[in-house]
């Protein structure tokens, strides 16, 4: 879907030849402009029905990523937050609003929606389990930063992470599907569901302009390889100015509650923390049936003075605990893990914040 506000970038090459290759992107006019385009036609193959209709698209800025830019660190980037203060962050209003039938909800409160009707359009699977679903971003947060968001402030990263002003930007799959997918472009992924790459790629590439976010030559040739599927003949505009890279900034979020975790996700807690030993320590319990992958996990303490990223590809597993020391070093097991060799816990009544992939709070537990 091709919104009315739309912004053109300049048409550099054909599609037969990723011989162009634009500037590093910098930060621009956060103001949005009202297009006066001038269409210039380039079709997407060689051999085209002179019968054929045609489909006008703005082609972003080609650009590979440029060297040296801030790292990605996903924290960055506060979702799911509840901006209009109604219980229901996010994650939830989008499963809410994509269920083919009512949703169901896990209390009265109708905060955190438990049960619906959802068509994951990268599988084409019927789901009817919310804690089966991830919401996934069309444009993942780290092609975002590679794509020129590394220039944006923290008011757009989280703007960006939860717009729902676009609604093929923040999408409800399967979790297994937008696990494979991760970070990747489509030159690296592609959905299951072929009869879902056309508006894939539509939806892609219309994101990138309107948040100002270039593509690869190898990205962009795949999305071409795509829209290919759409069987008409893709033609693209020529623009005045550039497109704009931050929109309205959202409000600072109210703090996530612990309901909106997955079913794994309550299975995980803080059961204890000692501030005045030696080494201190953080217990995190897994009291489950399931065993969870703590992989972008992380603890802060009071005032996230100190924070501790859980290890890539770490799994507590079902009805089993680790050990989080600080003031000590050592290698990490599976029973132990190392915060810092420094104490970060106050003997005076420090907190310790257990949050989730989604920056979600888990759980949390105060020095006695």
């Amino acid at each position: 879907m091709i919104k009315a506000t739309m912004v053109w970038l300049p048409l550099c090459f054909s599609l037969f030849s990723l011989g162009c290759i634009g500037p590093s992107p910098t930060p621009v006019s956060h103001e949005r402009k009202t297009p006066t385009p001038t269409p210039t036609v380039v079709q997407t193959s060689a051999a085209v029905d002179q019968n054929s209709s045609t489909e006008d698209l703005v082609r972003p800025m080609i650009s590979d990523v440029p060297p040296n830019i801030p790292g990605y660190d996903r924290k960055d980037w506060r979702h799911w937050t509840d901006t209009d203060g109604d219980c229901q962050n996010t994650r939830h209003e989008v499963l809410i609003d994509e269920s083919a039938s009512p949703v169901e909800f896990k209390t009265d409160r109708r905060c955190q929606a438990s049960g619906g009707e959802w068509i994951d359009p990268y599988t084409g699977h019927q789901v009817v389990d919310a804690t089966k679903l991830d919401v996934d971003h069309m444009v993942p947060l780290k092609n975002a930063h590679l794509s020129g968001a590394w220039a944006w402030d923290t008011n757009q990263r989280k703007a960006y992470a939860n717009d729902m002003d676009d609604p093929d930007h923040l999408i409800a799959v399967t979790a297994s599907a937008n696990r494979q997918k991760g970070a990747k472009g489509p030159e690296a992924w592609k959905p299951s569901n072929k009869g879902y790459w056309c508006e894939y790629a539509k939806d892609w590439i219309r994101i990138k302009v309107e948040w100002g976010l270039t593509v690869t030559p190898k990205e962009w040739q795949a999305l071409s390889q795509m829209l290919d599927t759409c069987g008409v003949v893709s033609t693209y505009s020529r623009a005045s100015q550039g497109a704009p890279t931050q929109r309205v900034p959202v409000p600072e979020p109210v703090q996530e509650s612990a309901q909106t975790r997955t079913e794994s996700d309550r299975s995980v807690k803080i059961a204890s923390i000692s501030c005045r030993s030696k080494p201190e320590s953080v217990k995190i319990e897994n009291d489950g049936h399931l065993e969870v992958e703590l992989t972008g996990w992380h603890i802060e303490d009071d005032g996230r003075k100190a924070v501790m990223d859980f290890p890539p590809g770490f799994i507590l597993k079902a009805a089993s605990s680790v050990e989080v020391l600080a003031g000590a070093k050592g290698p990490n097991t599976k029973a132990k893990l190392y915060w810092s060799g420094r104490n970060v816990l106050d003997n005076d009544g420090d907190t310790a914040y257990l949050f989730n992939t989604e920056n979600e709070l888990v759980s949390k537990k105060s020095c006695e």
